[in-house]
């Protein structure tokens, strides 16, 4: 559980980042990536 928390606190970073600094512009996967728990849960592997 704690990897998964640590994941979706890094994925909702990355979603507000993406927001300001137009990412999801030219990478617009990225965002339904951030969305999917497989990859959440692979965050919160990442350190």
């Amino acid at each position: 559980m704690r990897i998964f928390k640590r994941g979706f606190k890094k994925a909702v970073e990355m979603l507000k980042n993406g927001e300001e600094k137009g990412v999801f512009a030219w990478a617009p996967g990225l965002r339904y990536w951030l969305k999917d728990p497989d990859y959440i849960f692979w965050l919160g592997t990442v350190r």
